[in-house]
């Protein structure tokens, strides 16, 4: 049975609720990204290797999706507000952690508590979308939100370099907890609760199936969380794997590697931008194949440039770019499409498709390490063949949905 709540808290302003979703969204993007010109500094001063480094980044993400799995029936039963009260403590502790580290096994349990921690922000972030928006305005604040969180990818790695250069790589995780301080601030301020209906019964096995089984059971809600499962992987792939491809390919690490990965994360603005017209004037689904196009030529020219040996650092940092214009309206999109149908039970659809996507991805870029071995050839070539599953998915979701 649903309990309404006897009075009505203050509304929260789409003004204020976009951009905080996507400055939370984003501080994920700020968690790992940040820490990629440390990759090498950490190896150096735990004393392990490169490749054990490289599992920071997919274990924070594996984390954060399993935390989802929890996290959106608690928050569907209790509210957004209490569970990201209680997200923004475990992310900071999982912070304190990693600052401490002196093994590299500690530094990756720090990194599990963050993931967990991030996994109440997304889930919360995400079903507040969900609680206000509905249809095509769902789709367009989905958008909207991604261009404040790329604010995080485009000022992380530079924001990275300059607090190694003051406290070496502990003191990243020290600029990672000023956020989250200030995300805190910012949510006693302006967020207020967005789910008016709690259910009593949410956290029931019986109820937890039975709405499991709704989401899966939508052909739209279906085939849009297993395409931006894939599409998850093809992201972690690129971020886990920048630092050592830029390293190997070109000789580009520190700094200049910081700069040019911040550039590269420009494009998604960019792509937002279009993708909020591209919306209006042609839809979602039509706006969404576009973007997997892009994907599958720019990951077509990075495997043929390597192959022909063309490959430069300028080509290189053009074709992150344009993919980066085109992952994020993928994700975005897919997410709205599978969170549209489900508005009763957004906070347990956003954790399933945080689940999903974020363990398939992770488990997928652990995975393929051994396999690319700091190879871009078969790097690329694992990119172009993820894009190619992508586009394909939704060419033949929009034919059957004809």
């Amino acid at each position: 049975m649903l309990k309404t709540d006897s009075f009505a808290p203050p509304v929260v302003s789409a003004r204020f609720l976009i951009p905080f979703v996507g400055l939370m969204l984003g501080l994920n993007a700020f968690a790992n990204d940040s820490l990629l010109p440390a990759f090498f500094g950490i190896a150096a001063d735990l004393a392990t290797s490169i490749d054990r480094v490289q599992t920071l980044v997919p274990i924070f993400l594996i984390a954060a999706g399993c935390g989802q799995l929890v996290c959106g029936p608690l928050s569907d039963r209790f509210g957004r507000r209490p569970l990201l009260a209680v997200g923004l403590g475990v992310f900071f502790c999982g912070t304190l952690l990693c600052a401490a580290s002196e093994t590299i096994l500690v530094l990756q349990s720090g990194r599990m508590v963050q993931g967990f921690g991030s996994a109440c922000l997304v889930v919360t972030g995400r079903a507040a979308l969900r609680d206000t928006q509905s249809g095509v305005d769902l789709a367009r604040a989905m958008a909207l939100t991604s261009v404040f969180f790329a604010i995080g990818p485009i000022l992380a790695p530079m924001t990275g370099v300059m607090l190694m250069s003051v406290g070496g790589w502990r003191a990243v995780f020290g600029g990672i907890g000023a956020v989250i301080l200030g995300l805190a601030l910012a949510a006693l301020i302006g967020f207020h609760e967005t789910h008016l209906q709690r259910d009593r019964n949410g956290l029931a096995v019986s109820r937890l199936v039975s709405s499991a089984t709704r989401i899966f059971s939508n052909q739209q809600s279906r085939s849009f969380l297993a395409i931006a499962a894939v599409m998850q992987f093809g992201i972690i792939s690129i971020v886990s794997n920048s630092p050592r491809l830029f390293k190997s390919q070109f000789d580009i690490e520190g700094a200049t590697y910081a700069l040019m990965f911040a550039c590269s994360a420009s494009g998604i603005v960019v792509g937002q931008v279009v993708n909020h017209r591209l919306i209006d004037k042609f839809g979602v689904l039509t706006a969404t194949r576009i973007a997997a196009a892009l994907l599958a030529v720019v990951a077509s020219t990075i495997a043929y440039a390597t192959a022909m040996r063309w490959q430069s650092a300028p080509l290189f940092l053009a074709q992150l770019t344009l993919f980066n214009m085109g992952f994020l309206v993928v994700m975005s999109n897919s997410a709205s499409l599978v969170l549209e149908p489900h508005r009763d039970i957004a906070g347990l659809t956003a954790s399933v498709f945080g689940f999903a996507t974020q363990l398939t991805g992770g488990l997928l870029a652990l995975a393929t390490y051994w396999l690319f071995g700091g190879s871009m050839l078969l790097w690329s070539i694992g990119l172009l063949c993820t894009t190619a599953v992508v586009y394909a998915s939704i060419t033949s979701y929009q034919q059957s949905d004809a």
